[in-house]
């Protein structure tokens, strides 16, 4: 087992936050309040990957890539033996997790304020997260997350086309591309690796 640092994923997130910041047109960069939903999305970005990937521990072995592929099988498995309250915390927190960032992309982004595409998005961004906890044996990949992220960034968009996106309607809002899931996602993998290595070699 080696213990690997995040540090280099959080400074690597940052960086693509900051660096998609200023590659974007200038008419479409978010001012304002605005800016402090984009700068405000980003730390909160960190955070769901520190708590999502954190401690990071890599197994060395088969045994360490787990998976969970029956839609459900887990939560039902909770109640079933007793632990509905742990059960109910994970409901709960997997709706909440990623809630924000369907709250917080239509105002920032232009084509994601409609459902579909908000629903992809967060459904893109749990993939990501699961097949990373897959790769690195950091967690155990579970469907139960991916259908509770998503279904919890579906709940967020309505709250955010209800109150938040009427009082938004004025920001044109800057464009976000399937790439740019694959870039986050190569991005975290790229600095995981980096740091596992440079732990592997300090053994």
């Amino acid at each position: 087992m080696v213990d690997v640092s995040l540090l280099p994923m959080y400074l690597a997130v940052a960086g693509l936050w900051i660096l998609q910041w200023l590659v974007m047109p200038e008419r479409d960069r978010p001012r304002g309040a605005y800016a402090l939903v984009y700068i405000a999305l980003g730390a909160y970005a960190i955070w769901v990957f520190s708590l999502t990937f954190g401690p990071f521990r890599f197994v060395f072995g088969a045994e360490h890539f787990r998976a969970n592929l029956v839609p459900l099988q887990a939560t039902w498995d909770m109640i079933r033996f007793g632990y509905v309250q742990y059960s109910a915390y994970n409901v709960l927190g997997n709706l909440a997790i990623l809630a924000p960032f369907a709250v917080a992309g239509p105002i920032i982004y232009r084509n994601m304020r409609h459902w579909a595409s908000v629903v992809v998005s967060i459904f893109m961004l749990s993939l990501s997260i699961e097949t990373v906890q897959l790769i690195f044996g950091v967690r155990l990949f579970d469907v139960d997350d991916l259908i509770l992220n998503t279904l919890g960034g579906l709940l967020g968009y309505l709250i955010a086309r209800r109150w938040i996106l009427p009082f938004a309607a004025g920001n044109r809002g800057a464009l976000v591309t399937w790439k740019s899931f694959g870039v986050l996602f190569l991005t975290i993998v790229a600095a995981l690796g980096v740091s596992f290595l440079f732990a592997l070699l300090a053994q």
